[in-house]
């Protein structure tokens, strides 16, 4: 067997993968299920692809997800259920999007839903009714403790807000860009970039444009 030059050696920089465009396109991209390369596919470690080629983004996530849940329904399976991660770079971000999901309970609407892959643990945290600005939660970004994501009420538009789980946990962060008129003040941010427990996105407060933003979870941490 051929060794390889660089075995034992720090890897070059040319070679090192851009982590935070990873994170970014993994939610900035929806897969094309016409596109063969772009559908779940399972080998011997399960699904495997990456958010550059549009093969494991959020949209993968969620399918399986669903996909899982429905098995267990249907099987009667109701034990626990063990979600692992690994060091691979979209191991948090596809950890938060599978602990938290968004679905249609069919009478109120969209909703944000938590689940340990049974059903006497998959409950609704929060419901988002359907109207011009209580759009879906979605852009789910992983810090300890808690989740970060990006959904609307008629009172701010569409926003930063955390969860930790509970309905007491969850709420809005901050209003960014003030005012029901700003609706999609974070939109720009697709996808954060989580570092020593902070997440950083582009946001637009209304004032200085689509600019770099961080987070802790908290309205004080929240900032330009």
């Amino acid at each position: 067997m051929k060794v390889s030059p660089l075995a034992g050696k720090p890897a070059p920089e040319s070679i090192l993968a851009n982590i935070p465009r990873l994170v970014t396109d993994y939610y900035a991209f929806a897969p094309d299920p016409a596109a063969i390369t772009q559908r779940v596919a399972f080998g011997t470690s399960g699904h495997r692809g990456t958010s550059l080629e549009c093969s494991f983004n959020e949209e993968h996530i969620l399918a399986i997800t669903q996909a899982i849940c429905i098995h267990r329904r249907q099987q009667g399976i109701d034990g626990p259920l063990f979600i692992g991660i690994d060091t691979h770079a979209l191991s948090e971000p596809a950890f938060a999007s599978g602990a938290l999901f968004t679905a249609n309970d069919g009478v109120i609407g969209q909703g944000l839903w938590f689940t340990d892959g049974t059903s006497g643990e998959t409950r609704e945290v929060m419901s988002f009714p359907s109207d011009p600005y209580r759009a879906f939660p979605q852009f789910f970004t992983s810090l300890p403790g808690q989740v970060l994501f990006v959904a609307g009420d008629s009172s701010a538009g569409r926003e930063l807000w955390r969860t930790d789980g509970t309905t007491s946990g969850t709420g809005r962060v901050a209003d960014i860009n003030p005012g029901t008129a700003s609706g999609s003040a974070i939109e720009s941010s697709l996808g954060a970039v989580v570092l020593n427990g902070v997440a950083y996105f582009g946001a637009d407060d209304g004032v200085h444009g689509i600019q770099l933003w961080r987070s802790d979870g908290t309205a004080p941490g929240t900032f330009l």
